[in-house]
């Protein structure tokens, strides 16, 4: 490990540890750090959390980063330890990870490390079990080729995403259908889990079809876009419906739309999603909007039904941001970065939270009704909305107001996040 580089290593879990407690047990927790050639820790190791009562702990602390090279270094050391709240805490085993033994991967690799006494201990130490690891270790050098590579793919992916056939692609009429037909059979509005949402996407007809989020998602797809040296725009389409492929689709919207974690998708939040990926036009995304929060069917809006529009289309545009951060930092060529999944997952998770916090719901709310409601009556027609959505100079105004909120973040990271964000909002607003 001669080059710079980041080594990230996880200790998932341990197996069947010694007990040291009066009822068969422990209470352990695990030191990690970097060591010499003798084993003795180079600096301070950082500690896990202590898990009470078990033999068979999953600590799920999350990565330990290190910087490398560091002079003397030679491994990763990890020792477990009994918590004890009384006396002194008790050894439990340890082991020690050669650096050179530790591959170069685009992703992390799993290794158990059996627990041995300690040097100078044997005999003396009562150790069993081992620990389950993933180690991942990339050079800076690796990372640009990596970044290098991806980027070229992605242009590829993007390119064939674009060259399949209109007809496939997925369109508001297409969505209106299914979810009519879905509607009528008493679908309840709430989507719990992936398996359900994998069943609504199918019925919606998204499985048949092209999304705008299929040309981020090339990783996912590599090995049946480019299982050969060239692939075309029909066996693209083919693609898309494998099974495979129809999970990744899946988890992908799941992760757009459950903004909140907590293991929900509303209905109407999933149909405004699918429209802001169709090729239709804005006009038809419009208007299929209005018909789905017009809840009275009155043929106009009222200022809680713009705001209910508005949040989810809100909720839509931070998904969607989010997404394209997740998959985007990693294979954009000019970043010079590749980024773990857990790393984009934190920075994406930060950045959605901070755009909630914004309110552009009810500052989208007011500037509409400010704009639109000229007699003041509290309501919108769907005249008036639909003007609204040909009139650019409003466009623009709505959204110079979102793109002004969102520069202060886009400033906190990169230009490449601007990006992003001016995409998402020629996409998702109103």
């Amino acid at each position: 490990m001669g080059d710079t580089g980041t080594l990230k290593v996880t200790v998932l879990n341990g197996t069947d540890l010694v007990p040291k407690d009066l009822n068969g047990k422990a209470d352990p927790y695990y030191k990690i750090g970097l060591v010499d050639d003798n084993n003795q820790y180079l600096v301070k190791p950082e500690k896990s959390k202590v898990l009470k009562n078990t033999l068979q702990p999953k600590w799920m602390h999350g990565a330990h980063s290190f910087r490398l090279p560091v002079a003397g270094a030679s491994g990763i050391r990890i020792e477990v330890w009994d918590h004890d709240w009384i006396t002194k805490d008790e050894f439990m085993g340890g082991g020690t990870v050669p650096l050179h033994d530790v591959e170069e991967t685009a992703r992390p690799t799993t290794r158990h490390l059996i627990l041995e006494q300690r040097d100078g201990r044997e005999g003396k130490d009562r150790v069993t079990g081992d620990l389950l690891l993933e180690t991942h270790w990339m050079s800076e050098k690796f990372q640009k080729r990596l970044a290098l590579r991806e980027s070229d793919k992605a242009e590829k992916a993007e390119k064939l995403i674009k060259a399949v056939p209109k007809d496939t692609k997925l369109s508001i009429d297409k969505i209106k259908a299914a979810a009519e037909a879905l509607i009528v059979s008493g679908h309840k509005g709430v989507i719990s889990d992936r398996d359900q949402l994998r069943d609504v996407l199918e019925k919606l007809g998204v499985f048949n079809s092209v999304t705008a989020l299929d040309a981020l998602m090339w990783s996912d797809y590599e090995s049946v876009f480019f299982p050969k040296e060239k692939a075309d725009s029909a066996a693209v389409a083919e693609a898309l419906r494998s099974y495979e492929v129809r999970d990744a689709r899946s988890a992908l919207f799941w992760e757009m739309l459950d903004l909140n974690r907590d293991g929900q998708i509303d209905f109407n939040e999933l149909l405004l999603g699918l429209a802001m990926n169709t090729e239709s036009s804005p006009q038809e995304r419009a208007q299929f909007y209005f018909d789905q929060f017009d809840l009275n069917k009155d043929g106009e809006l009222s200022s809680d039904e713009v705001f209910a529009l508005q949040s989810t289309c809100m909720k839509a545009l931070t998904g969607a941001i989010r997404v394209a951060l997740f998959v985007n930092l990693r294979r954009r060529a000019e970043t010079k970065l590749y980024m773990s999944e857990e790393e984009l997952r934190k920075a994406c998770d930060e950045c959605a939270s901070n755009i909630h916090k914004l309110g552009l719901a009810q500052r989208c709310t007011d500037y509409i009704f400010q704009t639109v409601d000229k007699d003041k009556n509290g309501v919108i027609t769907k005249d008036e909305f639909l003007a609204f959505l040909m009139d650019k100079q409003a466009q623009d105004s709505l959204k110079s107001l979102i793109r002004t909120s969102l520069k202060e973040l886009s400033e906190k990271n990169n230009k490449f996040m601007d990006e992003e964000f001016e995409r998402a909002i020629n996409r998702g607003t109103l």
